[in-house]
């Protein structure tokens, strides 16, 4: 009985220490911390993770939002400027702006010039004869709009596939010439008398092929490049991709790579090759791949548009104004500098 009732007290001696452990534990204060505490929260660190990157991304775009805000107020400078003089409207006011001369200018101030009245009209009293091939597609389409409204050239020539009669809704200045691209060569005569052309050829891979896209954005490109030099064009104006890049791994950036490269094999007096990015517009056909980047950028081209994305309609009004004033033997513009020559 002794030995029963001793157990029994060492017994409740022990579970009453471990209850005040228990308690003493769970106390504040007491420098003690439980076990549980000590391990590390998986979820909590992924959190801390995800906000670090948030902070970063958002500093980015502070940083993009920022620049291009700059940028915007070094572009607007000039034009406060000649508002001001009023009678002023000529570059050669402001000595140091304009710059003519280089082989090759990727976007200096002159590009930021708009055209002016003087140019143009100096443009139409040398009656220029210019070609458009590439005329049904969304640029081409913007292209021949303004080339009708600011009517800088006494003759322009539409050289297509089928007849449109988009004729019909444009000058008399327009004239619409049917080739086969397949054999180009039996109508190269179509380029006698034109100095100026422009080249908004272009199709898709999804629409093509790889075969169809080599020979529509290659093949044909410089064809009418090689035949329009031979018969005496001497600034060509091509449009391009954002990217363009002839050692690219990917295969249409490859290709517009490659295109620019042998059109500056052609050493035309001028040559101005246009990068813009997504184009901007209503397309009658549909392009999986511009309407996913569009999706997926559209917080980015909200942001800083002059970078990403361009419309149509701005593109041509700059291609415009560049045929009127050539800067160089050989110009690359960029996306953010096509925004600045369009105005």
């Amino acid at each position: 009985m002794a030995d029963s009732c001793a157990d029994g007290d060492e017994d409740s001696r022990d579970s009453l220490s471990n209850e005040e452990e228990t308690i003493q534990g769970n106390l504040p204060g007491t420098g003690q911390v439980p076990k549980q505490s000590l391990k590390q929260d998986p979820q909590g660190w992924d959190c801390e993770c995800a906000a670090i990157r948030a902070f970063f991304c958002f500093l980015i775009l502070c940083v993009v939002i920022l620049q291009s805000y700059l940028d915007y107020r070094e572009f607007q400078a000039p034009k406060f400027v000649l508002r001001i003089l009023g009678g002023v409207k000529h570059a050669s006011h402001f000595p140091g702006q304009i710059e003519l001369g280089g082989r090759q200018n990727r976007g200096n101030l002159s590009c930021r010039m708009a055209t002016d009245n003087s140019d143009l009209v100096k443009v139409r009293q040398d009656g220029h004869v210019a070609f458009v091939v590439g005329y049904t597609g969304e640029t081409g389409k913007e292209l021949i709009k303004a080339l009708s409204v600011m009517k800088p050239f006494s003759r322009v020539l539409l050289i297509g596939r089928r007849k449109t009669n988009v004729t019909e809704k444009l000058g008399n200045e327009f004239e619409e010439k049917i080739v086969d691209f397949d054999r180009l060569e039996e109508h190269e005569n179509v380029f006698a008398g034109c100095d100026i052309g422009f080249n908004c050829l272009g199709t898709t891979r999804g629409k093509s092929g790889k075969d169809g896209f080599i020979r529509v954005d290659h093949d044909y490109v410089i064809k009418t490049a090689e035949l329009a030099k031979a018969k005496g064009c001497k600034h060509f104006l091509h449009v391009s991709s954002m990217g363009s890049n002839q050692t690219s791994w990917f295969f249409y950036t490859k290709t517009k790579g490659l295109v620019e490269e042998e059109l500056q094999n052609l050493q035309f007096e001028h040559l101005s090759i246009f990068r813009p990015g997504s184009l901007l517009c209503d397309r009658e056909d549909s392009r999986i791949g511009e309407k996913f980047a569009a999706c997926c950028l559209s917080p980015c081209i909200c942001c800083c548009s002059k970078y990403l994305a361009i419309p149509t309609e701005t593109l041509a009004l700059a291609m415009v104004r560049r045929a009127c004033q050539p800067n160089g033997a050989v110009e690359i513009i960029e996306n953010k500098t096509i925004h600045y020559i369009a105005g």
